[in-house]
C-alpha cells in the first residue's frame, strides 16, 4: 500500500459526504490506499454518514485535529501519510500528484499540496488571493519549512521518528507548521506541489474569517517560544504580514495620541500611508485575477491585522500563565 489518506473529522456532517467520495475517486487505484477518518467527539451524525463509506473509522474524545492526525497514523498502513480536512474537495489526481516527488526522490521527506475554492463570495475570494501570495512566495524557494494538512504528504518513518503533530497545539492553527519546522531544522527537505489541489470551503463572513487570524494569532506564540527563528522569516508567510501586524501598536498609539492632540494626527496618517503600500502585491493580485470591491482591501488587511495581533497578545498572556501556573 503506497499511502494513507487521513481525515480528521468534528461535526462535520455539512461536508464530509464530498470530501470522502472525492477520495474514492482518485486516479491512483484503490488497492494502493485507504482511508482513514478519525472522528473526534463529534455530537452530530457524522459517525453514521461515514460508516456507509468503505473507509476505516476511528473513534476518539475531543482532543483537537492534531491527535486525531497521530492516532490515524498509528492505525496507518501505507508508506506515506496524506492528511486533509473534513471539508476539502479532493481533485481526481491529488493522491497521484502529492506523493510522486517522494516516490521519485528518497531525500523528499514531505509535501505540501495547494489550496483552491469554487465559491464566489468577496471574503472566500479574499481569502484564496491571500493563499495564492503564500504560495508565489514558497515558488522561490528550492525547498520548504511549513506544510499546511489540508493537504499534506510525509513519509511514515520520518512522521513516527519525530512524533508526530503536537498536541499541546488544541486547535488547527499550528500544529502542522511546528512539525515542519522541526523537519526544517533537522535539515530534512521538502516540496511544495501546486498539482496536487484539494478545492475548500474558505469562511463567507468576515467575523469569522477575523476569528480564523485571531486564533491563529494567538498560537503563533507557542509556535514561536518553540521556534525563535522563525519569527524572522519562513518560506510562507509574506513579510508583508508581519510589518502589518507589527504596524497595529504604533496605530493604536497614534490613535491614542490624537485623542489628547490632534497634532498627533500626521503620525497616524504616515502610518496608515507606510500600511497601505504594504498593501500593494495584495492589490495587484486582486487586479489580475480582475475581482472586484478591491476598495475594501485596505480594511480587511489592516482587520486581519488586527485581529492576530490581538491573538498573540492573548497568546503571550496564556503563556505567561502557563510559565508561572497562575
Amino acid at each position: 500500500m503506497k499511502c494513507s489518506l487521513i481525515i480528521p473529522a468534528y461535526n462535520a456532517a455539512k461536508f464530509i459526504r464530498i470530501c470522502l467520495e472525492s477520495a474514492l475517486r482518485q486516479s491512483l487505484s484503490r488497492e494502493q490506499y485507504e482511508v482513514i477518518v478519525v472522528d473526534d467527539g463529534s455530537t452530530d451524525n457524522t459517525s453514521e454518514i461515514v460508516s456507509t463509506y468503505p473507509v476505516k473509522m476511528v473513534k476518539q474524545h475531543n482532543q483537537g485535529p492534531a491527535a486525531a492526525r497521530n492516532n490515524g497514523a498509528r492505525v496507518s498502513r501505507g508508506e506515506i501519510l496524506v492528511f486533509t480536512d473534513s471539508d476539502c474537495e479532493l481533485s481526481c489526481g491529488f493522491l497521484e500528484n502529492i506523493i510522486a516527488p517522494m516516490e521519485n526522490n528518497s531525500n523528499i521527506v514531505g509535501i505540501q499540496g495547494s489550496y483552491k475554492t469554487k465559491q464566489n463570495g468577496f471574503i472566500a475570494k479574499f481569502v484564496q488571493v491571500e493563499i495564492e501570495t503564500r504560495y508565489r512566495k514558497m515558488f522561490k524557494s528550492e525547498y520548504i519549512d511549513f506544510i499546511g494538512t489540508y493537504a499534506a504528504a510525509y513519509r511514515k518513518s520520518i512522521f513516527e521518528q519525530f512524533g508526530g503533530f503536537d498536541q499541546e497545539f488544541r486547535e488547527a492553527s499550528g500544529e502542522d507548521t511546528e512539525f515542519s519546522y522541526k523537519l526544517h531544522e533537522a535539515g530534512h527537505k521538502m516540496l511544495f506541489e501546486p498539482k496536487a489541489v484539494v478545492y475548500h470551503q474558505h469562511p463567507t463572513i468576515l467575523t469569522k474569517y477575523l476569528k480564523t487570524k485571531f486564533y491563529r494569532g494567538y498560537w503563533r506564540i507557542r509556535l514561536y517560544k518553540k521556534h525563535p527563528k522563525k519569527t524572522i522569516n519562513d518560506s510562507y508567510t509574506p513579510q508583508s504580514l508581519k510589518f502589518q501586524v507589527i504596524s497595529i501598536p504604533f496605530v493604536l498609539f497614534f490613535c491614542l495620541l490624537s485623542i489628547m492632540n490632534l497634532c498627533w494626527l500626521a503620525g497616524l496618517f504616515v502610518v496608515f500611508i507606510i500600511f497601505f503600500l504594504s498593501s500593494m502585491p495584495f492589490f495587484k493580485s486582486f487586479l489580475e485575477k480582475k475581482l472586484t470591491h478591491y476598495f475594501f482591501i485596505p480594511f480587511v488587511l489592516f482587520l486581519r491585522a488586527l485581529s492576530i495581533f490581538l491573538g498573540m497578545i492573548f497568546g503571550f498572556i496564556n503563556e505567561i500563565r502557563v510559565i508561572y501556573n497562575i
